[in-house]
């Protein structure tokens, strides 16, 4: 399959891609957005599509940070301040921001 330097946004996004090897975009498993139930602790899918990777580029903002009151140990959501009024990360609304917590943009599902 040709790779090329745009990323598939349906592999980011959903770690998977209806035009599978056909696709004429990369599929790069490192950008596979994080997988919500495994982030809750309740994914018991044996080969679930999305990433079980705790890293900050696929790591939503926390919002219980955001009020002031996340009381989790080790909590995997990205604990920075943005704007209220910043707008939504585009590259983080399909799965991967790879300015993770420098990003000045809202990192939400």
């Amino acid at each position: 399959r040709k790779s090329s330097l745009k990323y598939c946004i349906y592999y980011n996004r959903f770690g998977r891609c209806y035009r599978g090897n056909k696709c004429p975009n990369t599929h790069d498993p490192k950008r596979v957005a994080v997988c919500t139930r495994f982030l809750r602790g309740t994914c018991k899918i044996t080969d679930c599509a999305f990433s079980h990777v705790v890293a900050a580029e696929k790591m939503p903002t926390c919002e219980h940070f955001l009020r002031g009151a996340c009381s989790r140990d080790h909590c995997p959501y990205l604990h920075v301040k943005v704007s209220e009024n910043a707008e939504v990360c585009p590259a983080f609304a399909i799965g991967f921001c790879p300015l993770a917590d420098k990003c000045k943009k809202k990192h939400i599902l």
